[in-house]
């Protein structure tokens, strides 16, 4: 009955000009006939119930309408009121603390008048109270006769205890006032001011009514230089934004993009929030409603609630889909009014997916061609109209202000694709970009926003600022975002090899960056103490953070060379209670402390970590330099050089095999006590181990020494009696004797002139290193007999140095034992050498020349000038001379007579040797030796670092490059790879090809290959005219033309037919 009711206005002769009538329904879009005059972008009734629509289209007297109700129930022929205004929203004193829907519908009131949780179809209600009284306060600038404008304020309204509602004079308004309001209290509806212009007068409320789709005028647009701080550290730290910037948050269902948002509205510092709520869930604008008057905010000394400042347009996923195309308009043209009043603005629009899903569906309606996803191609266009906005403005009118509109949108991608439509198109507009990251998410990482992606255009806008404000701010940023980075490298290492074999500064930057990341970019969105943290507290934790890792890095650096490094470790174990403080930071609450208290806490923390830094740096330096003292007095009252230590490698059991030889792997070196009037030389008397190796066989093959040439070997023969060899020499503590050895080979003495190994059989337990083979230059040797010594491993020699000595043979003689089987040895009666220091071999000008005496120019002092001794090779082989023995030539005639002696011995003869060379070949002939031998052993060591899947790697590499090298600068088109290639390129998705069967090659082509079979033969002649059959001579015709025409004809038919066939055709489709 009531719809009934409203046919006799229909009738109306004086407004029968206004309507049109319903003449198609298709979901939201109605088409309605008679409706010329009407424009776009005009409000329109349609139907009996009056439903709210926009003209979106017009063609001829036909207007299409989106509607932004439920059109069920709307049938042909129904009116369609026009009401000549396009689609506005009213501006004035009641908009904060509200809520409206998507065409500013105050959804209090309506709730109030229907007591339903649904809004009803066709309701009108005006969005601003008009039984509301408000306290209006000139400005006591203005008076009667005052010439005002557009933009002027005249008068301030105290809406809150937040926001003093600065009334406006509307922009295309000016006049000579009048009449001006005094002091006191009026609706919306009263006169507050009066106008005249031309003889026209105009009267002026507190209300304005603007359209939703056309923007404030603004004076001139400015650079941004103020940051927009949200309270939440990642955002505010790394990646700015500023008031009056653009920001993107796009994110997958579950990110956090609602919670960054309501962050942004409860602790930002603007002036004004404006919430849109586009097409998302009821539940979460009811959250606002719940949340935002609870929270509290200090004015002038009194707490209240930040829903003061707050505005909610709900448009949510249950409404018309339509009506979330016109709630993003109405937010920003809500927004530019506070901005005109000179305040700082921020609008979320959450979500502008769904702004988009509602152009897609009204797109699809009015059946426009689609662009990427079903998208309108406009969409780029509405989307940059929306964003360009925001921004820093002068404001029109007096007095001079400056206010900003922020906008921060929500993209919701479905599946978290960044590539979808929206998302490419919103960050080609928008300055910052917030990506939110599911991974984070799923590991309640909040906020979830990716440090790695995310980016901020206006940090260079912010540099003024930050350094007025806070100088420091900036190289911290840097340094942070320089931390995560490295990280995020390092991450990959760290998964492939492991956490302990970085080095110690990269250990220090993995620490550094899961603080940051654990304590600093994370927060507690549900806590008292982390759900809001101001800035000043930002950067002092930042500040603390940057200060520990650098001096970290600068603790491990400088002690990187000494003795006693400093590792993360040590820094850990001894700077725990330093770490555990930086963690606790984020524990300062900002509601019970003050700013004060809070940075003189943290600022104090920065000095104690600076003291234990340098606390720790100082006592090393006092153990290394005790540490040095006691090497250096030790070194200085002994006469001895210190030698560097070589890296010894723990191999399982050692055995002392010769201690005669050089030695060329690391063993540890034990000081010894040393008479203050002797000179010790390390490198006379060198020690030689022999290794079992306990690990596989394949690390064992791979561990081979190939610089075996300076090991030998030895052989025990029947031991003479020591009175059938010359004069004996004193003998000396046993190498075996100290450190509780047991002897070894039956003999006290360890003598270095004397070589005591055996032959060494197959299944003797010793594995020391491998002796050479056949490229081995040396002499041949012996394998050593078994030897089942089960004596524990042992070191070099730290028996007494052997002395010089001038005592007689007797002397010598009288101290040997009976159980003395060990070949004697023979006395050294040359005369006594000089003291001298020993020195590193890389002084060649003060090293001794320690090559072989038979292999060195005699003296002229020297008394032995007989020939070089020769060896008998029937006879088994023996031990050489040691390096001692070696060293000089005997000079006296009772050391001639001893050395003829041996040589006649049948136990001790000798192998023939080489005429003797210069002096100082051998000496250079074996540094060379030694160097090369040093390449080989690293270029091994390379190759066994390597895997197998690396080394074939490698080798394809080097085989492919020269294959590469090897091909010419161009390539021709009879390149027979190149044709191979193109063939393979362009066959590799053939399902076929491995079915054709190669073409057998051409008789021509026999010269390039002389092992193909004869193929068939060809026509080599010149080209003849087709056959009757349309073919060219070959195989099986002659070439001779036997037709008689009518073939031609017959094609020639064809082709015309055919001809005729596509010219109809391309007739056909040209109009389309």
């Amino acid at each position: 009955m009531a719809s009934r009711d409203k046919l006799p206005k229909i009738g109306n002769v004086e407004r029968e000009a206004k309507y049109g009538y319903v003449f198609g329904v298709s979901g939201p879009v109605v088409i309605a006939n008679h409706m010329a005059g009407s424009a776009i972008n005009e409000l329109v009734r349609v139907g009996h119930e009056e439903l709210v629509g926009e003209i979106i289209r017009l063609e001829n007297d036909l207007a299409t309408i989106q509607v932004y109700e439920e059109t069920s129930g709307v049938t042909v022929g129904d009116p369609v009121l026009r009401t000549g205004k396009p689609l506005s929203v009213e501006l004035g004193p009641g908009i904060m603390t509200s809520i409206f829907d998507g065409i500013q519908r105050p959804l209090e009131v309506i709730y109030d008048h229907t007591k339903s949780i649904y809004i009803p179809r066709g309701i009108n209600v005006p969005a601003l109270s008009r039984s509301t009284s408000w306290h209006f306060a000139p400005d006591n600038r203005l008076r009667v006769g005052s010439h005002i404008t557009g933009g002027d304020i005249f008068g301030v309204v105290p809406e809150n205890q937040m926001i003093k509602h600065r009334i406006m004079l509307h922009p295309k308004s000016k006049g000579t006032i009048t009449y001006i309001a005094p002091d006191g209290n009026y609706t919306l509806e009263d006169v507050v001011l009066e106008t005249e212009f031309d003889g026209e007068k105009t009267k002026h409320t507190m209300l304005q009514v603007w359209p939703v789709r056309q923007m404030r005028p603004v004076v001139e647009k400015l650079a941004a230089n103020h940051p927009l701080l949200t309270g939440q550290r990642v955002l505010d730290s790394l990646f700015p934004c500023v008031q009056g910037g653009t920001t993107a948050i796009p994110g997958a269902f579950g990110c956090g993009k609602t919670v960054i948002s309501q962050s942004l509205s409860k602790f930002s510092n603007s002036d004004a929030i404006v919430y849109v709520g586009c097409g998302e869930r009821g539940n979460e604008m009811a959250e606002v409603l719940r949340d935002f008057p609870q929270l509290k905010m200090e004015v002038e000394g009194k707490e209240v609630s930040i829903m003061e400042r707050t505005t909610l347009v709900a448009n949510t996923s249950n409404m018309p889909v339509a009506a979330r195309e016109a709630s993003i308009y109405t937010g920003i043209t809500l927004s530019e009014y506070f901005r005109d009043m000179g305040y700082n603005v921020a609008m979320m629009a959450d979500s502008t997916s769904r702004w988009a899903e509602a152009l897609r569906e009204i797109s699809g309606r009015l059946a426009e061609m689609p662009a990427d996803s079903g998208y309108p191609a406009y969409l780029g266009t509405r989307l940059a109209s929306f964003y360009e906005r925001a921004g820093r403005v002068r404001c029109l009118g007096n007095p001079e202000r400056e206010g900003s509109v922020s906008i921060v949108g929500a993209v919701s991608p479905p599946g978290g694709d960044f590539a979808d439509p929206v998302t490419a198109a919103t960050l080609s507009i928008v300055q910052v970009f917030w990506g939110l990251d599911k991974k984070l998410a799923q590991r309640k990482h909040f906020p979830s926003v990716n440090w790695l992606i995310s980016y901020s255009k206006y940090t260079r806008a912010l540099d003024d600022y930050y350094d007025k404000n806070y100088p420091e701010f900036v190289p911290l940023r840097a340094k942070c975002k320089e931390i995560l980075q490295e990280e995020e490298d390092l991450s990959d290492i760290v998964q492939l090899v492991g956490k302990a074999s970085l080095a110690e500064t990269d250990k220090i930057t993995l620490e550094v960056a899961r603080m940051i990341k654990d304590d600093f970019l994370q927060q507690n969105g549900y806590s008292s103490y982390d759900k809001y943290c101001p800035f000043y507290k930002c950067v002092a934790m930042l500040r603390n953070m940057i200060a520990f890792y650098d001096l970290a890095r600068h603790a491990v650096e400088t002690t990187a060379q000494s003795e006693k490094k400093i590792t993360w470790n040590d820094i850990r174990t001894n700077l725990g209670d330093i770490i555990h403080q930086l963690s606790s930071m984020k524990f300062k609450d900002p509601t019970k402390d003050s700013e004060e208290k809070i940075k003189r806490d943290l600022e104090e923390l920065n000095e104690r970590m600076q003291a234990a830094f340098r606390d720790m740096e100082e006592n090393m330096t006092d153990l290394v330099e005790r540490k040095g003292f006691k090497i250096e007095a030790t070194t200085t009252s002994k006469k001895k050089t210190k030698k560097k230590k070589s890296k010894s490698t723990d191999l399982g059991h050692v055995r002392i095999i010769d201690d005669d030889a050089p030695i060329l792997w690391g063993t540890t070196t034990e000081s010894n006590t040393i008479a203050d009037d002797e000179i010790v030389s390390f490198d006379d008397a060198p020690v030689v181990v022999g290794v079992i190796d306990e690990r596989p066989s394949e690390i064992r093959e791979k561990e081979r020494f190939n610089d075996v040439k300076r090991w030998r070997t030895a052989a025990f023969e029947e031991v003479p009696e020591p009175s059938s060899i010359g004069p004996q020499p004193k003998p000396t503590k046993s190498l075996s004797s100290s450190k509780s050895h047991p002897k070894r080979n039956s003999s006290d003495d360890s003598d270095p002139d004397i070589d005591r190994r055996q032959p060494r059989r197959n299944d003797d337990p010793d594995l020391s290193p491998p002796r050479r083979k056949n490229d081995d230059p040396s002499p041949p040797r012996r394998k050593r007999q078994s030897d089942d010594d089960p004596s524990p491993p042992r070191r070099r020699d730290p028996s007494p140095p052997r002395r010089k000595h001038d005592d007689s043979s007797s002397s010598r003689r009288k101290h040997r034992t009976n159980d003395d089987f060990s070949p004697s040895r023979r006395h050294d009666s040359s005369p006594p050498r000089r003291k001298h220091k020993y020195n590193d071999d890389s002084n060649p000008s003060t090293r001794r020349d320690t090559s072989s005496p038979r292999k060195q120019q005699p003296r002229d002092d020297d008394e032995d000038a007989s020939p070089p001794r020769r060896r008998d090779k029937s006879s088994p082989s023996h031990q050489k001379k040691s390096r001692h023995s070696r060293q000089e030539s005997p000079p006296s005639s009772t050391y001639r007579r001893q050395i003829k002696e041996e040589s006649s011995s049948s136990t001790h003869r000798r192998s023939k040797q080489e005429s003797p060379p210069p002096p100082s070949q051998p000496a250079k002939s074996e540094r060379r030796r030694l160097a090369e031998h040093k390449e080989q052993v690293a270029e091994r060591y390379a190759q066994w670092g390597r895997g197998l899947a690396q080394v074939r790697q490698v080798e394809h590499a080097v085989k492919d490059y020269i294959e590469q090298a090897a091909k010419p600068l161009a390539r021709y088109r009879d390149d027979a790879d190149l044709d191979t290639m193109l063939k393979e390129k362009e066959r590799e998705d053939d399902p076929m090809l491995k079915y054709l069967s190669k073409k057998t090659s051409d008789v021509g082509d026999r010269t390039n290959n002389s092992n193909s079979t004869p193929a068939k033969p060809r026509y080599r002649g010149p080209d003849p005219q087709k056959n009757r059959f349309d073919i060219w001579p070959g195989y099986r015709w002659d070439g001779v033309d036997r037709s008689n025409g009518y073939e031609k004809k017959l094609f020639e038919s064809i082709a015309h037919r055919h001809a005729k066939s596509q010219e109809a055709y391309l007739w056909s489709v040209e109009d389309m």
